[in-house]
C-alpha cells in the first residue's frame, strides 16, 4: 500500500503471531494517515491459539506505540473470562462441553460488571484491547 492510506488499521488477535511485531508496527505508522486510527486487540492470559509467537505485557505495548496518543487501553477480557477458559476446558475433559456458551455468556457479563470499577488496565488480563491515534 502507498504511504499514508489509511485512516483506520485494526490488528485483531493477529499482532502476537507475526515474529518481528515492532515491524509490523512501523508499516502501519507507514500506512496511516496523519491521526490515523489504530486498533489493537492482543491475547495475554489466554490459550495460545495457532501459532503464536508473543504475549504483550501493558509497558511492551505502549513503547511499540511510542508514535501514537493512547485514546484507550483497556482489559476486556478479565478475571472471570480467564477462569471461565479454564473452567470450560475442565467441562470438555468431562464430557459436559454443552455448557460452554453458558460459561462463557456469564464471565462475559460479570467482566462487563466488574469494568466500572476498575480505573484501568490491569496486569491479570485475557487480552488488552488499544485504541491509539498516529501523531502527526
Amino acid at each position: 500500500f502507498a504511504n499514508e492510506s489509511f485512516m483506520l488499521v485494526v490488528a485483531k488477535d493477529s499482532l502476537e503471531h507475526f515474529e518481528f511485531p515492532e515491524k509490523v508496527i512501523r508499516e502501519v505508522e507507514r500506512v496511516l494517515k496523519p491521526a490515523g486510527t489504530l486498533v489493537i486487540w492482543v491475547p495475554f492470559l489466554y490459550p495460545f491459539h495457532g501459532d503464536d509467537y508473543w504475549r504483550f505485557t501493558p509497558l511492551v505495548l505502549k513503547r511499540m506505540l511510542i508514535r501514537f496518543r493512547i485514546v484507550r487501553f483497556d482489559t476486556p477480557l478479565w478475571v472471570f473470562s480467564i477462569l471461565s477458559l479454564a473452567i470450560i476446558d475442565l467441562m470438555k475433559r468431562m464430557r459436559l462441553g454443552c455448557l460452554e456458551q453458558v460459561i462463557r455468556n456469564w464471565a462475559w457479563r460479570l467482566d462487563r460488571i466488574c469494568l466500572r470499577l476498575r480505573p484501568g488496565p490491569r496486569s491479570f488480563a485475557g487480552a488488552y484491547l488499544i485504541v491509539a491515534e498516529l501523531q502527526e
